[in-house]
């Protein structure tokens, strides 16, 4: 029988990702609702959604890999069990900050829509970016990939822009769909880059 050791639980929860998940599901909700419930409140639900996705990046930090070395788990095992616990986090703050603007005219599902695409796709790019930098501290990553990322979805063509039509508007059909389909294909990647190479 194969005995599979498990790295220690206040290990798992000590590292970056969790850490943040936690303090944003508290200062989240607060950030929203300061200075009162006004249409600047949809603007810090935005940002709120991309603090949100910086957050869920940080799972990519392979400190782990010390731990889980010697066992037959693996990081990318390990990193899908942080990812859990970080994902019902930040989960539980997009949903108190939403709650913070109950009653307003938010779009709460294109929102939702626009956060968790944008959020795969920063986890695509610094799982791609940390590809080869496995045991390393990758923390400081998501910063500058959501930067970049947010750059590059600014830099679109009108005919496939993801940021100019409002919910609501006459182009927003189009550019659901669009969001749609980047959430699609980031999803596929990061699934791709979060296999174990030694299938364990």
């Amino acid at each position: 029988m194969r005995v599979v050791l498990l790295p220690p639980t206040r290990v798992a929860l000590r590292l970056p990702a969790v850490r943040s998940a936690v303090l944003l599901a508290v200062l989240c909700p607060a950030f929203v609702a300061w200075g009162g419930i006004d249409e600047q409140a949809i603007v810090r639900l935005r940002i709120t959604g991309l603090l949100l996705a910086g957050a869920l990046a940080m799972v990519w930090d392979d400190r782990c890999a010390v731990v889980t070395a010697p066992t037959p788990v693996g990081v990318p095992a390990v990193r899908r069990g942080r990812a859990v616990v970080v994902l019902c986090l930040l989960g539980l703050a997009w949903l108190l900050s939403c709650a913070v603007v109950s009653g307003q005219r938010v779009p709460y599902a294109a929102l939702t829509l626009q956060t968790s695409a944008v959020a795969v796709l920063l986890l695509a790019v610094v799982g791609w970016l940390a590809r080869d930098r496995e045991g390393e501290q990758l923390a400081a990553l998501p910063a500058p990939a959501l930067l970049l990322t947010m750059a590059l979805l600014s830099r679109l063509p009108s005919e496939v822009s993801l940021l100019r039509a409002t919910p609501g508007s006459a182009g927003w059909p189009a550019e659901r769909s669009r969001w749609l389909v980047l959430l699609v294909v980031a999803t596929l990647l990061v699934v791709r880059l979060g296999r174990d190479p030694a299938r364990r």
